[in-house]
């Protein structure tokens, strides 16, 4: 895909050893026990890459499992209601929309048992409201998993790396643990998992690593 492409849509997907990575570290949080649907919403999820991982992670029966996704790029919401689907999940909806805009339609408070999120935090032009948005909907109790990858790269790097930049002007690259859970800290309750990137493993302007160090916190949320 383009790069003029990709920045105007959004569409930076997590990569696959970060959502196998946050996906089985929030299935370990849920009692396989659990009676009556788990209901799951990932606000930007794209081609469903941290969708499948999780749904794959999860002890308790497909059938219990009920699926929002969101996605803008029309394309990557697509791959990933048909990637899902093909999971037999007992709900499927994948959304093409901002998350932002698009649940301000609707009065899903209280409605998520889980809310995952990938790399869309540490991107965000309003990570605040993002956050915030997303403890809306989910249930008092519930979980949140934020996960993305660790960066030391500034405007000008991922100009070099990418051909466009990443860094939004005026707004902190969310880059740890304690900026995590400073976004969610009115609602934030117990924090269940946490991984401060140890190795601090960085894209560079000269190229990519294989193994980026990551950057993970999993919590309940209190109402």
């Amino acid at each position: 895909m383009e790069a003029a492409v990709r920045k105007r849509h959004g569409v930076h997907y997590t990569p696959p050893n970060l959502a196998k990575f946050l996906a089985e570290q929030t299935a370990r949080q849920i009692d396989a026990s659990q009676q009556g649907p788990i209901c799951i919403l990932d606000p930007a999820c794209g081609d469903g890459e941290l969708l499948v991982a999780l749904i794959n992670s999860l002890p308790c029966p497909l059938s219990q499992i009920q699926v929002i996704g969101v996605e803008q790029n029309i394309e990557a919401a697509e791959i990933a209601r048909n990637r899902v689907t093909q999971l037999n999940v007992g709900r499927c909806e994948i959304r093409v929309g901002d998350f932002l805009s698009e649940f301000e339609k609707h009065s899903l408070v209280n409605s998520f048992d889980i809310v995952i999120c990938g790399w869309t935090v540490s991107y965000s032009n309003s990570p605040q409201q993002l956050a915030d948005e997303m403890s809306r909907v989910c249930k008092d109790g519930g979980l949140i998993a934020v996960g993305l990858e660790y960066s030391t790269l500034d405007e000008a790097g991922y100009q070099e790396l990418l051909g466009y930049s990443l860094a939004i002007p005026g707004v902190e690259r969310i880059n740890s643990v304690q900026q995590i859970n400073q976004l969610f800290e009115d609602q934030l309750d117990q924090v269940f998992f946490s991984h401060d990137a140890p190795l601090k493993r960085s894209h560079s302007a000269k190229g990519l690593v294989a193994f980026p160090s990551s950057v993970a916190s999993i919590f309940s949320i209190k109402k």
